[in-house]
């Protein structure tokens, strides 16, 4: 197969797929290669991977979900986001992700390209991360929220959650907690000294 018509071929099925199925092993191979039976070296698939992730970002599910990580960040501000960043990756975007992934599948992929999410996190001591919102109605379908939680003698705590519409916004869904320190932490949006005048 023609490399233009391998790569069409990826781009036609990520796009349908909104990139939950991203045939990489099609994509920039060497018809040589494949031909020979020969495991294509790690440069191909360095090729095959990079090219796997372009195509993969550029899904509307995968713009939101890059939005939600920066919308989280933004909120977190210089002085919170750095300490909490490994865990926040590790334990839960991965999660956020999941509700997400989980989210357009209920709604229908033809539902996806009318999400977005707000554009302003909630400052100071304000639980609002960011919401889902459907842009047709300009109702919101799931809130994430963080709140600092201040157990007597255990220091302060990120705990991370979310609501849904599908019970009002009533209940807690539960996505983990981040431990801060027994100091009180700075407000949401903080920046550090350095970047006050930037």
């Amino acid at each position: 197969m023609k490399i233009i018509w391998k790569k069409i071929f990826v781009v036609l099925v990520s796009t349908l797929t909104f990139g939950l199925v991203t045939p990489s092993y099609a994509y920039d191979l060497d018809h040589s290669t494949i031909d020979k039976g020969k495991k294509p070296d790690s440069e191909e698939t360095n090729k095959i991977d990079q090219s796997s992730d372009i195509i993969c970002r550029d899904t509307p599910i995968s713009k939101l979900v890059r939005q939600c990580n920066e919308m989280s960040y933004y909120k977190f501000g210089d002085r919170i986001g750095p300490v909490i960043k490994d865990e926040f990756q590790s334990i839960i975007f991965p999660k956020i992700e999941e509700v997400l992934y989980t989210l357009t599948e209920e709604l229908g992929t033809d539902k996806v390209l009318q999400l977005k999410i707000s554009e302003q996190p909630g400052k100071g001591t304000s639980e609002k991360m960011f919401h889902v919102i459907d842009t047709e109605t300009n109702a919101d379908l799931v809130r994430f929220h963080v709140r600092r939680d201040h157990p007597p003698g255990e220091g302060y705590w990120f705990n991370f959650h979310y609501h849904t519409y599908k019970d009002n916004f009533e209940n807690h869904y539960d996505l983990g907690s981040i431990y801060w320190d027994t100091n009180t932490p700075p407000n949401w949006m903080s920046a550090t000294k350095d970047n006050i005048f930037h």
